[in-house]
């Protein structure tokens, strides 16, 4: 069984890992378009990457949006290592930075397909919808 490594990332190159990931996927995968990838949050963010025997494999953001409140974003996994609990991973460490931070409650916007993945891990679906990059998508919260 892989032994997979999380960190937070604190540099720019793994900065340019985590946009490596989510250029494949979001842009490659999903064809959403590469500016809509950079919104200026990431400066603002706490971003974390998983690593496989030094391959960064996987990522995602938090940043607050107001007191108490942040939006979790930019989950990607590389194709050939889903299905073997990344995304979930990504999530917990993304809590736990968002806690330590001082917020008490996360929102996402995900895809459809993707929310029973997100109410297994707590997450309660909103009413509202977004549209972006040419995707509707599903608002859902929760409290940490």
């Amino acid at each position: 069984m892989a032994t997979f490594e999380i960190k937070q990332i604190l540099d720019e190159a793994d900065m340019q890992l985590a946009h490596s990931i989510r250029e494949r996927v979001f842009s490659d995968e999903q064809g959403i378009p590469k500016e809509l990838d950079k919104d200026g949050k990431d400066e603002t963010a706490i971003h974390v990457l998983v690593f496989d025997a030094g391959k960064a494999i996987a990522t995602g953001r938090v940043f607050p949006v107001n007191t108490g409140e942040g939006h979790v974003a930019r989950i990607a996994v590389l194709p050939e290592y889903r299905g073997k609990g990344l995304g979930k991973k990504v999530v917990f460490a993304l809590e736990t930075a968002a806690k330590k931070a001082g917020l008490k409650m996360l929102f996402l916007n995900a895809h459809e397909h993707l929310e029973a993945f997100y109410a297994n891990l707590g997450y309660q679906l909103q009413p509202q919808r977004i549209h972006a990059g040419g995707y509707d998508l599903i608002r859902m919260k929760k409290v940490i």
